[in-house]
This record gives C-alpha cells, structure tokens and sequence, in this order.
C-alpha cells in the first residue's frame, strides 16, 4: 500500500529467511538485525546499535515497529531524532489475569515508552481502553487486527479426500482442529483432555504446530489413550487447505492479542469453540459466544464438542455468524485504516 502510493520502504528484522521474496522487492534497503524474544539477550545491544545508526543516516519520515522487544528498542533507537514512531501492540503481556510478574516486568516499561511512541495501535479492545486509560502515547488507535486475505478463502476447494488419506481419516470422519505453536500458552493439553471425554469413535483431532512442548503432549495423548486418533503434523505450509478439510476448530489459548488461526478458521467456514479471552471474543461473536470457554475448564470445552458433533444445524448457524464477523477483520478494511492512522 505505501509503496503504491509513492513511498519509499525499508525494512529492519531477524526473520529475513522466511520474508516472502515478493515483499523483498518492493522495498529500497532490507536490514537484517538480530532482535531477540528474551529482552535481555546481548545480541538485542547490537541490534540497538545498529538501529541508531540506520535511523540516524536514513532520516525515516516515519518509523512503524512491531513485538515488545523490537517495539522497544526501536522507540528507544528513534529518542532525540525528528521520525515519527508507530507501534502496533500485538497483545500486551499485561492484561486481565496474567501473571504478576508479567506485570513487574512489562507494564513499567511499556508506561515508560508510551511517552517516546506518537501513535499506540492495538488490536483487541481490551488492550485499546487499557492504553487509553493509562498509557502516555500522543494518540491510541484501535485496528481489526493485522488484516487477513478473505480472497483466499474465496472458492478455495480442498483436496479433501487427499489429506484425509494422507493421515489415514475415513472421509465421514468428525475432524478436529487446532493450531498454534506447542506451548504452555497454546493450552493444547486442555484440549487434548476435552477431546479424551468426548470419546466419540468417529472423531479425530489435529493440530498443527511446532515447539518445546511436542514431547510432551505426545506422551499425554498416549496416556490418554487418544493417540491413534491425534496428529501432530508439525509446521504446515497448507493451513488453509487442512482447515477446509476439517469440521471444528478449537482454540483454547490462555493468552492472545487477535489470533490469525481463528480469524483464518472463521473464513473457512469452521463452527470455532475458543477459550473466553481478549481476542478470542473480539472475533467470536452472536451464538459463538456460547461456545467461549474459560481456557482449563476441560469438562465446558468437552461438552461444547460433543454438542457440536451431534447438532449439524447449530454448526452452521455458528459458521453464518462466523461469517458475516470475520469482515470487519478483513485485509482492505485493515488497510483503508492504516493509511488514515499513517496520515494522522
């Protein structure tokens, strides 16, 4: 969008190698800096480095820095200089419920930028009135989240019988459905202890996703004695075309700023049952809000399934709902909003 309208792009970030090559060509300059998660890693000081060097050589008319940790050192990078800092705020680590020592830790420093950072976007309305009430940006902005492509959801007509195959699912199978990285905040053993009470003989469950915990939550499948009817498939490149071939999805994060896999499963036309979190219930509106769980209460999120398995006609009354939401979240809207907050 920027670049079509006669601006000059460069970018800055640590994940160059998975950066689509179309987006590389767009842009004059593609720095590769080292940021890391753990705010305290020394390779983030050599990113700090080289951000006010890049700044300060480069006379950015406008700087728009995503993560906490780049999100930081970026608007730390840009102090004494004329260019104008934006930053999106995927999800603060603070929020309702969370940890303590996520608040000990986050909030003290997210206050004290605010007062570095011109323009504060959030993505839930959560985290939106939060920062309006206690946050020191000059302005705080609310978008739909970071824009999904309905078009590619649009006549998009999947192999189904292919990947059923592929795994070894009967065709009149109730399949399951959840993706997110392997880890404790996903909360993939509460669903994996769901799915063992519903002990439905014609139902399977995959989930797609790579991380620290696959061990893990392998083990307890087996223990569960669910394991020839669970996948781990790992990372995936055909998401979408996995979750056309599905029936339910379930998402039962303990924390989320406004999830891409639900909106993604929202367009593919999935009934969704999620946990009852900020962004979880952003997108999920109507009779879906029947279908929010609080994210360990395993014997809700068992009986959501089992009453989604047997009642077609509520599936597809969630999936209208589903549908006439996910617009709102849609990329063109995403985009007419960001051009008016960049003009600001």
């Amino acid at each position: 969008m920027l670049v079509d309208n006669g601006h000059s792009v460069d970018l800055a970030f640590s994940v160059i190698r998975k950066a689509p090559a179309k987006l590389l060509t767009l842009v004059k300059n593609v720095y590769d800096l080292p940021f890391q998660r753990n705010p305290f890693h020394y390779k983030n000081l050599h990113a700090f480095k080289s951000l006010r060097t890049i700044i300060s050589q480069n006379k950015y008319d406008l700087i728009h820095t995503h993560t906490p940790t780049a999100g930081a050192l970026t608007r730390l990078a840009a102090i004494g200089t004329s260019t104008k800092v934006i930053y999106t705020a995927h999800g603060f680590h603070f929020y309702k419920g969370a940890p303590l020592l996520n608040w000990l830790i986050y909030f003290p420093v997210e206050w004290l930028l605010s007062f570095f950072t011109d323009t504060l976007i959030t993505i839930n309305t959560e985290d939106f009135e939060f920062a309006k009430s206690n946050l020191h940006a000059k302005k705080v902005e609310y978008v739909p989240g970071v824009g999904i492509d309905l078009s590619r959801f649009e006549n998009n007509n999947s192999l189904k019988n292919d990947i059923r195959n592929e795994l070894g699912i009967p065709q009149d199978a109730i399949v399951l459905l959840s993706v997110g990285e392997l880890n404790k905040n996903k909360n993939h053993e509460t669903a994996l202890k769901a799915f063992a009470l519903v002990n439905n003989p014609n139902a399977y469950y995959i989930i797609c996703g790579q991380g620290a915990l696959k061990d893990y939550l392998t083990n307890l499948a087996s223990k569960l004695g669910i394991s020839a009817k669970t996948f781990f498939l790992g990372y995936r490149s055909d998401i979408i075309e996995i979750m056309k071939t599905s029936d339910i999805f379930i998402h039962p994060s303990f924390r989320e700023g406004l999830p891409v896999s639900l909106m993604e499963a929202m367009a593919s036309g999935l009934p969704c049952i999620a946990s009852k979190i900020r962004g979880n219930a952003d997108l999920i509106k109507g009779l879906g809000e029947n279908y929010l769980f609080i994210p360990n209460d395993i014997e809700t999120l068992g009986n959501a399934i089992k009453t989604l398995i047997a009642n077609p006609k509520k599936q597809r009354l969630l999936i209208e709902d589903n549908m006439k939401s996910i617009v709102e979240f849609g990329l063109n809207n995403l985009l007419n909003r960001m051009a008016e907050i960049y003009l600001i």
